[in-house]
Order: C-alpha cells, then sequence, then structure tokens
C-alpha cells in the first residue's frame, strides 16, 4: 500500500514541476513577443502604451511563475527533511 502513496506523491510532483516549467515557458514567450505588431498601431504613444503593457505582463507573469517555483522548492525541501 505505501508503495502506491510513493508512486502517487512522485506522479503529483512531475506534474507541479512540469506545470512550473510551462508557466515559466509561457512567460518567457510572452516577454519575446512584447513588442512584436509594431505596424498595427499607427500613433507612436498608442504603440509605447501597448507595448508597456505587454512587457509589464509578460514581468508578471515570469514574476508569479517564480514565486511558485520558490514555493515548490520550499516545500520539498521540507518534506525531505521530515523523513
Amino acid at each position: 500500500m505505501a508503495y502506491y502513496v510513493f508512486v502517487g506523491c512522485d506522479t503529483s510532483y512531475v506534474c507541479v514541476v512540469q506545470h512550473a516549467c510551462g508557466q515559466i515557458a509561457v512567460a518567457s514567450h510572452r516577454f519575446k513577443n512584447a513588442i512584436s505588431d509594431l505596424s498595427v498601431v499607427k500613433q507612436l504613444s498608442d504603440v509605447q502604451d501597448k507595448h508597456y503593457e505587454r512587457v509589464r505582463h509578460s514581468i508578471q507573469a515570469h514574476q508569479h511563475a517564480i514565486k511558485f517555483v520558490l514555493k515548490l522548492a520550499l516545500n520539498l525541501r521540507q518534506y525531505y527533511s521530515d523523513n
């Protein structure tokens, strides 16, 4: 029975790590493409506002992903220190 518990916990951990990697990949993609479509908006202030929003959103997503990974690492450290 304990075997199934360990396999279940490890599988859940792998899924959470995959999720964290996906969050970082999405944030990276957003940041790389934050200044695309320059020709769509004609006024300079609109372009700056649009790009500012994209960069701000990508930075916030990256910060969220970093916080998630740090929480994950802290929980993992606590799990292994208890055993």
